[in-house]
């Protein structure tokens, strides 16, 4: 009687190929097109909060919808640049963004249109977490929130006075909940926190290049409800 003889088993090459990390996939990228994500401060009447997605007091990219902090959290930023603006609505929706020459008035009718303005600091910030960091984001200090990009900026006035770069300390940023004469709201608050390194200040640096160049476009899509 033969033994029986196992017949090795012929292993099946797998269908799945490793394509190498640094493959060219021929995708051609014109900076230009490039947007720069708004950090949005939820409120109670933000469409994301009504939509369930996000809750008031949390800080949310204007890009991913995805929330980059918690009302309770603070999200660590470093600021490079800013410009002030106003933000114009015609007939209560959003028109334009008009740079801050002289000043306009709050609101005024022209030819049958109600025009109100904001005027607005606009921070531009690097954020220095893994994932975050490759692209500059946008903080809108506006209202009731203007005195914490005002914090931001009479820092930057006190770094050139001892020749420090605008992003040579970091901060951290938060929401805290106020009350008013139409309920309560959140509103941005900023501390110090420390001392960046040489790398984010470079990056810092790079990004500042790009936003004072006109190749970075701020994300205005999705004007966020105050």
């Amino acid at each position: 009687m033969k033994k029986n003889q196992m017949k090795p088993v012929a292993q099946e090459q797998s269908s799945h190929q490793i394509v190498p990390s640094n493959a060219d996939w021929g995708v051609e990228i014109n900076k230009d097109d490039l947007l720069m994500p708004r950090i949005l401060m939820m409120q109670k009447m933000s469409e994301l909060v009504e939509e369930q997605k996000a809750k008031a007091g949390e800080l949310v990219d204007s890009l991913t919808e995805e929330v980059l902090c918690g009302p309770d959290e603070t999200l660590e930023i470093i600021p490079f640049h800013s410009e002030t603006i106003y933000k114009e609505m015609h007939n209560g929706e959003f028109h334009s963004i008009v740079p801050y020459t002289t000043k306009l008035p709050h609101e005024e009718v022209i030819d049958g249109v109600k025009v109100e303005r904001d005027l607005v600091i606009q921070v531009f910030v690097l954020i220095p977490k893994e994932g975050l960091d490759d692209i500059p984001y946008v903080i809108s200090f506006k209202r009731t929130s203007r005195k914490a990009g005002q914090k931001i900026v009479t820092q930057f006035y006190r770094n050139s006075v001892v020749k420090q770069p605008p992003c040579a300390v970091s901060w951290k940023l938060t929401t805290k909940k106020v009350s008013g004469d139409k309920g309560a709201y959140h509103v941005y608050d900023v501390t110090k926190s420390r001392k960046t390194t040489q790398e984010e200040m470079a990056k810092a640096f790079i990004f500042n290049q790009a936003v004072l160049s006109g190749k970075r476009k701020v994300d205005y899509a999705e004007e966020d409800k105050f």
